[in-house]
């Protein structure tokens, strides 16, 4: 039966185990890690050809800036490499926007975006085992950030997204004296449209606050 499955960085004990060892002169050899690597992308386009889903962080490591990491290749050559088997399957970006990261439990952002658009870089791969095209996976890796910076509220600095909510709070307060009718109230930009779907117009406002301070 298809499953779902979830690839990530080791543990945070494991992590510290690493640093353990590195510190002692006793990193584990580079061989070993990238068999483990290999290993790992074996076993998850297995999961692909088994009709699984994978989800993954493509930006490879934790942090806490107030925008996306440059995506490492790790997300494009996994679907490259079982695209030689499957052809293009949907590869489908979630993006995942906190409000307050340093909080437990904060409330967030999701949302799902359309399908990234990549049947002819599928179509491009070459047969074989070896590491697909580095041109191709520089490709699908900027499509996949491109997919992801559409669905996620991004910002130059935690200053900048402090003052986008400022701003989008001024707007929300103007808005609703406009609503009221109150003397000289009008909207300072128009608002997402009442149709939007609830998520997309909650990110439709982190981007107006953004146009608010333009």
């Amino acid at each position: 039966m298809p499953a779902a499955r979830l690839v990530a960085r080791a543990s945070a004990g494991v992590a510290r185990l690493f640093y353990r060892l590195e510190i002692a002169g006793e990193r584990p050899p580079a061989a070993e890690r990238a068999a483990a690597n290999a290993a790992m992308f074996r076993a998850a386009e297995t999961a692909l050809a088994a009709g699984d889903a994978i989800a993954l962080f493509p930006e490879g490591i934790s942090h806490l800036r107030p925008s996306l990491a440059p995506l490492k290749t790790g997300a494009a050559r996994l679907a490259l490499g079982a695209a030689r088997e499957l052809g293009a399957f949907p590869i489908v970006p979630v993006g995942i926007t906190l409000d307050d990261r340093a909080i437990f439990r904060s409330t967030g952002l999701l949302v799902v975006g359309p399908p990234v658009g990549w049947a002819d870089l599928a179509a491009a791969v070459a047969p074989g085992d070896g590491e697909p095209a580095p041109d191709l996976v520089r490709a699908l890796t900027r499509r996949i950030d491109e997919a992801l910076r559409a669905v996620t509220a991004g910002y130059a600095s935690w200053d900048d997204a402090r003052l986008v909510a400022s701003a989008e709070a001024v707007h929300a307060a103007a808005r609703e004296a406009a609503r009221l009718q109150l003397p000289g109230a009008t909207p300072l930009i128009t608002p997402p449209p009442a149709s939007a779907a609830p998520v997309t117009a909650r990110l439709a406002r982190y981007h107006l606050g953004a146009a608010l301070l333009a």
